[in-house]
């Protein structure tokens, strides 16, 4: 039992590390997005002093 625990310990960590080896963050952080959403109130409640 140890012994498959250890084995699955060290696949995991492979598969980690080879996965943050092979991303590319700079082009991550440089995905630039052109859409821009407006705050619109849809609706408006009045209940004493409060709105």
């Amino acid at each position: 039992m140890k012994h498959l625990l250890f084995i699955v310990i060290a696949t995991l960590v492979v598969i980690t590390s080879y996965t943050l080896e092979k991303t590319d963050y700079k082009v991550e952080l440089n995905i630039k997005t052109t859409k821009y959403i407006e705050f619109e109130e849809v609706t408006s409640i009045i209940s004493g002093d409060y709105t």
